[in-house]
């Protein structure tokens, strides 16, 4: 049984990447806890939800893209967290795997009122978006160990 591609970002100048178990990449950009935009990706077991099952979602746009050369889905999205408006940009690639099918996300955040300053630097950082192969694995794939990029 295999797992999927391991995934390798450089992360935007004055950005903090942080190890978390479960996901490839989880960083913040300059700024508070509140305010400051967030990368963060992982891959996992199944196909990710519809926007219309996540409370609160607004889509506004879903377009084909490109992660690493592989056939990607661009979700972009607003939603209300707390007392803020959030914008995040989804990147989804969905593989089968003998064990069934998972999906790689990519989604970036940042405030609404950011949306123009951040939504470049996140597409230029999955613009270098690289995929490594990964070793097999004995048991079924829900996450993929933690990775960030130096």
């Amino acid at each position: 049984m295999h797992r999927p591609p391991a995934l390798s970002l450089d992360l935007p100048q004055g950005w903090v990447g942080y190890r978390v178990k479960g996901f490839h990449l989880v960083a913040a950009g300059p700024g508070d806890a509140v305010s400051s935009p967030r990368l963060i990706a992982a891959t996992y077991g199944g196909q990710p939800a519809d926007v219309e099952q996540l409370d609160r979602m607004y889509l506004v746009e879903d377009t084909a893209a490109e992660v690493a050369g592989l056939p990607a889905r661009r979700v972009d999205l607003t939603r209300w967290n707390g007392d803020a408006a959030v914008f995040t940009r989804r990147w989804l690639v969905q593989y089968a795997l003998p064990s069934g099918r998972a999906t790689l996300e990519i989604s970036a955040h940042c405030l609404v009122g950011d949306y123009q300053r951040y939504t470049h630097v996140f597409d230029a950082a999955v613009a270098g978006a690289r995929l490594m192969p990964a070793r097999p694995l004995s048991a079924p794939v829900q996450t993929v160990g933690a990775r960030t990029a130096a």
